[in-house]
């Protein structure tokens, strides 16, 4: 199977060209050795602060995904990477209108990132990325929708697909999401409302995760 690169597209050149400073992996995990090659997941080193002029070319979202998770809580990401628990969920809230609430949810080997705004009955993603985590531990975004997507051409293509999920990775570590300062508030488990509400993404999301499933306590 091919994977979409990123090395050509000409919107990720650019911002690289405008970087000065390359990304860094953190071998501080031994299940995520560094020597793994892009599209398997690495931690990233975010001191010193990692930013805006960081080359993004070879960051992914599982980066991005393992990397908050680690620092949040290393044992979580570990329970996070253990296939023999189906279902692992994260949601953080901001209680801030300048930034989206983030939700991290594992089911099996799928994976559904993204940010959103939660409106009355609704959640409003900007941005939502479902992955697939392949046998041998490579990541695969798969689909990609919300707000920020909402006028491309369809289908999305996997290059932009892979550049939604760039973008979620590089927006998680630049604002710092492993952050629980007031009042960000983290739940561990899907909060009561959660299948209660419509989640609204603008599209190519929609049947690619069943939101009624039943998480698993870890």
């Amino acid at each position: 199977m091919s994977f979409p690169s990123l090395a050509n597209d000409v919107e990720v050149r650019q911002m690289a060209r405008e970087s000065d400073k390359e990304l860094k992996y953190l071998d501080s995990c031994s299940s995520l050795p560094i020597s793994r090659p892009v599209d398997f997941p690495h931690l990233i080193e975010t001191e010193p602060h990692f930013n805006e002029l960081t080359n993004p070319t070879n960051l992914r979202l599982c980066d991005g995904i393992v990397t908050v998770l680690f620092k949040y809580d290393p044992d979580f990401l570990s329970r996070f990477l253990d296939f023999s628990i189906p279902e692992v969920f994260l949601l953080r809230e901001e209680h801030r209108s300048s930034l989206g609430d983030l939700v991290i949810w594992r089911q099996d080997r799928t994976v559904t990132c993204g940010f959103y705004n939660r409106l009355r009955n609704t959640l409003d993603y900007d941005t939502r990325v479902v992955s697939t985590i392949h046998a041998d531990g490579r990541w695969e975004s798969i689909s990609a929708d919300g707000a920020s997507m909402q006028f491309m051409r369809r289908p999305i293509s996997p290059v932009e697909v892979t550049k939604a999920g760039m973008r979620t990775g590089q927006a998680m570590l630049i604002q710092e999401r492993w952050n629980t300062h007031e009042p960000v508030q983290i739940h561990l488990s899907k909060p009561a409302w959660w299948d209660t509400v419509v989640h609204f993404g603008y599209g190519d999301c929609s049947g690619e995760i069943n939101y009624q499933s039943t998480t698993v306590a870890v």
